[in-house]
């Protein structure tokens, strides 16, 4: 009797032990992760950072200077750095649109972790951009008889590292908001996607001056329907009603949803020139643009 109450005392007492345990690791689990608001004030020292201002005007010295002093390059080319500025531009706009929803957010979440994480990876590669731009402008104001065109080439190709790795920290911060706050409208959530979308095609087709498969093509045009008003808020047609919220933005989601979305994004391009009619075209990507079409013209 007395080694059978010795056994169930000690088993409770085990398991007191577990529970305990297991309520100190989550605990010290949790306070280890990272809050929206933290997260809002992390990408807030980020963006007022002075190598924020520093990138944008090293990129854009960089840009006029190779346009100025480098022989050979086509006009397209030319375009490059200023494109890839604008890209910027976009991208950090589309950063504040996001992290102005986190502000009073307080779940602790892995994803926090993760955005943190890429965010201070991301401080260390724009660091290492504004270097290499440095380096990139002594060389191009010296002796440029060596390879010019391939020293450029190697700077564009820092330049799309760069923003394909923001991208991924943009797209992580568009998810959270979207999935876990609940804080975007669903128009603006697959807007965003289809610009990350875009940009790593672009990133990632980028060879020896050329861009591959459409992929600068499908970049400028997005950037051109794709902009923040002043008060952060996505611009839509000013003709569609209701705007996000519309029987157009309506039916973009439910397309876009069901489409093959790296078609819609590696296409994009070639989408402009179809003439599509939604009372007889059955093709969802086709519609999905059709619908993008009346919510975001080009030049809104």
């Amino acid at each position: 009797l007395f080694y059978m109450k010795t056994k169930k005392i000690f088993s409770i007492i085990t398991f007191v032990s577990v529970i305990l345990t297991i309520f100190s690791v989550s605990f010290v689990f949790m306070r280890k992760l990272n809050s929206g608001k933290e997260i809002f004030n992390e990408v807030y020292q980020f963006s007022i950072s002075a190598d924020a201002n520093n990138l944008v005007d090293s990129l854009n010295n960089c840009a006029i200077q190779s346009e100025t002093v480098i022989p050979g390059l086509t006009t397209t080319q030319t375009e490059y750095l200023y494109n890839l500025e604008t890209t910027l531009d976009k991208m950090v706009a589309t950063e504040k649109h996001l992290t102005n929803k986190l502000l009073f957010d307080s779940t602790k979440t892995l994803a926090n972790n993760k955005i943190s994480n890429n965010y201070k990876l991301l401080k260390e590669k724009r660091s290492d951009l504004i270097h290499k731009m440095l380096i990139y402008r002594i060389k191009m104001s010296g002796n440029i008889y060596g390879d010019p065109l391939g020293t450029f080439s190697i700077m564009v190709e820092d330049v799309l590292d760069y923003l394909d790795f923001y991208a991924d920290t943009i797209q992580l911060l568009n998810n959270y908001v979207y999935n876990i706050i609940n804080l975007s409208a669903e128009t603006t959530h697959n807007l965003i996607s289809i610009h990350i979308d875009i940009i790593k095609n672009a990133c990632n087709n980028f060879e020896y001056l050329t861009f591959n498969s459409s992929s600068y093509e499908n970049l400028v045009d997005f950037n051109k329907r794709f902009r923040f008003t002043d008060q952060n808020n996505l611009a839509v047609n000013s003709s569609t009603v209701g705007g996000l919220y519309s029987i157009d933005a309506h039916n973009f989601n439910r397309y876009y949803s069901n489409c093959d979305k790296n078609v819609f994004a590696t296409k994009f391009h070639e989408l402009n020139s179809l003439i599509i009619t939604p009372s007889t075209d059955k093709d969802y990507t086709h519609l999905a643009f059709y619908y993008l079409n009346k919510v975001v013209k080009e030049g809104v």
